[in-house]
């Protein structure tokens, strides 16, 4: 009975763990010329990639409009 607890114990160890690596960020970032004028119109894609298939997908994919190129990308 103790294996079998133990056992059930160390199998879930690994379910825990992976929700508890959840992240958060913010990057903000302004885009600018070679003469540092701000782009006004942009596209941003945010990519995730699969270190196990050797894949990357698209996770955002949005337009900017911004006069002085400005940018924030939150993932909470």
């Amino acid at each position: 009975m103790l294996k079998r607890i133990l056992l059930i114990i160390l199998l879930s160890i690994p379910l825990f763990a992976t929700t508890s690596l959840k992240e958060t960020f913010n990057i903000w970032g302004r885009i600018v010329d070679s003469g540092f004028s701000p782009i006004e119109s942009f596209s941003i894609k945010v990519f995730e990639f699969n270190t196990i298939t050797n894949q990357k997908k698209i996770t955002q994919d949005f337009k900017v409009r911004d006069d002085n190129g400005e940018f924030l990308i939150k993932k909470p």
